[in-house]
């Protein structure tokens, strides 16, 4: 307040999405990424390497029907960006979204230059409105793609239609909990 009158004082709370439907164009356009999709990397001797060789992948409405169906793999984690020591830790601390494609042979799959960032959020503005309301356009493209017609991509001046969805969600356990909208921390409380 400045004397009697008060100040009326507005503040935006943004935070940045990247749509994964264009990254998602951009990585189908490299060579090794596509043959990759279309090649598939299901083991043929029954045992379990990776997520397509399991239940989950076999079972999925989706991935079954389509072999060349995108595996979205989302990872979120807490990152802070100053001293995490200080007296002022987790002021500048944001949140991460990231995935990568499960069609991806996994030895490549957690190389950094495939992991594909969709969502960065300050952490206060995420605790305020909840992940439903940052990630409803990232569930609006996973909807788009996992669609009956799938979504066309221009790849390599190529018209391509593919389908995909949701295979897994990732994170420490920090980031685990509050995605499952569990108490977000570890330890137990003595009754």
């Amino acid at each position: 307040m400045k004397g009697s009158k008060r100040l009326l004082v507005t503040k935006t709370d943004k935070f940045v999405y990247i749509p994964i439907l264009k990254t998602l164009q951009q990585l189908l356009c490299n060579e090794n990424v596509l043959s990759q999709v279309y090649g598939g990397h299901q083991r043929k001797d029954g045992f379990l390497e990776d997520f397509c060789d399991g239940s989950a992948f076999k079972d999925h409405p989706i991935f079954c029907s389509d072999p060349t169906s995108l595996q979205i793999i989302a990872y979120f984690d807490e990152v802070e960006v100053c001293n995490p020591l200080g007296s002022r830790a987790a002021v500048h601390k944001v949140g991460v979204f990231m995935y990568s494609l499960g069609n991806i042979h996994h030895r490549y799959r957690s190389q950094l230059k495939m992991m594909q960032s969709f969502a960065i959020v300050e952490t206060p503005i995420l605790n305020r409105y909840g992940f439903g309301r940052v990630l409803h356009r990232f569930v609006a493209d996973v909807n788009d793609l996992s669609k009956e017609a799938g979504h066309t991509f221009m790849i390599n001046g190529v018209e391509r239609r593919f389908r995909g969805g949701l295979a897994m969600v990732l994170g420490d356990t920090l980031a685990s909990h509050a995605i499952g909208g569990f108490k977000i921390g570890v330890g137990s409380k003595k009754m």
